[in-house]
């Protein structure tokens, strides 16, 4: 039996994986659109005091954003202490889906809530975290930044020699 090494190649991680990965985050936004033509768009934002969920979502969006931005920090610096660009790009493909699962959470959660008590404000939550989600979009250019890639390391990217 043999066993073969997949190799982190610039155009899997950059061009499918990660790609895919947000690209199913994206489609949770249709799940919005879904819900109010469920709902004949006859709902209305409110505030209520009493209702706990208020107060909740609202800061669980806040806690994802700083989170997700403080873990993606932490795990790319410890990355960039890494000798390989293959054992760089799979890390940095790891950090990139548990910054983006932290922000899809947000969403899914407040989309559930939205169809528990129909009100707009958790689907503005989720509208929020779903804008946030899109700023995260993977690319070649924003993985040579976060890196800080050497030369040597920039022309393997480009060239897709790993």
């Amino acid at each position: 039996m043999s066993s073969s090494i997949v190799q982190n190649t610039p155009n899997k991680i950059v061009g499918s994986t990660m790609k895919l990965f947000y690209a199913f985050g994206i489609a949770q936004g249709f799940i919005i659109f879904v819900f109010l033509f469920i709902n004949d768009f006859k709902v209305e934002i409110s505030f209520n005091a009493t209702d706990i969920l208020s107060f909740i979502i609202p800061s669980f969006l806040l806690v994802s954003i700083f989170l997700g931005k403080f873990l993606f920090k932490k795990n790319i610096s410890e990355i960039k202490k890494t000798e390989t660009l293959s054992k760089k790009l799979g890390s940095y493909q790891t950090a990139f889906i548990i910054q983006a699962a932290i922000a899809e959470g947000v969403t899914i959660l407040a989309i559930i809530i939205y169809g528990q008590n129909v009100n707009l404000l958790f689907l503005a939550v989720s509208l929020v975290s779903l804008l946030y989600y899109l700023t995260l979009k993977p690319s070649k250019e924003k993985i040579i930044n976060d890196l800080q890639l050497n030369i040597e390391e920039r022309q393997s990217l480009n060239l897709g020699k790993i």
